[in-house]
């Protein structure tokens, strides 16, 4: 198989095991959120930092304001697409330098959630500094990228070994 045809197909896995990975870290996330007492007790949470990103970019194409029925559906899709592109250079990776899959994906998601949300998403108004953030809120975003990257690379071998 030529360098460009590996890389193609490892670019293809990425974005299926990317979504697949995506939709295993929403699924945790709906699951603590049904079991958070803060939100049964009418506390407000705040805006996933996925729909202030798609707010901003709405806002920088269209000029206008996203309306409000379109944000959690906007969410979603920066959500789904960017796991899906961290899931191509995870797969890209994974082909070529095999020591990224020590951890089973754990150490990537250590790395995601370090440079996004501990870093980037901070750092671009798109977050609270980290040190405004309560202990309990950084587990969290730690342990739902960790079900993002054990889920990413449990899907990258089942692609894998699917295509034989």
């Amino acid at each position: 198989m030529s360098f460009s045809l590996g890389l193609v197909m490892s670019a293809a896995v990425g974005i299926a095991a990317g979504l697949f990975a995506s939709f295993a870290m929403n699924t945790f996330q709906a699951i603590c959120a049904a079991f958070d007492r803060t939100e049964s007790r009418g506390g407000d949470r705040p805006e996933p930092a996925t729909i202030k990103v798609a707010a901003a970019a709405f806002r920088m194409v269209s000029g206008k304001a996203i309306p409000q029925a379109m944000r959690p559906l906007a969410g979603n899709a920066v959500h789904y697409s960017l796991g899906a592109a961290l899931g191509v250079i995870y797969a890209c990776i994974a082909a070529y330098v095999p020591l990224i899959t020590i951890g089973a994906g754990s150490i990537y998601a250590v790395a995601i959630w370090l440079v996004l949300d501990e870093g980037a998403l901070p750092a671009l108004g798109f977050g609270d500094k980290w040190t405004s953030v309560p202990v309990g809120t950084h587990c969290y975003g730690l342990v739902s990228h960790l079900v993002f990257g054990v889920s990413l690379e449990g899907a990258r071998r089942l692609f894998i070994a699917a295509l034989g």
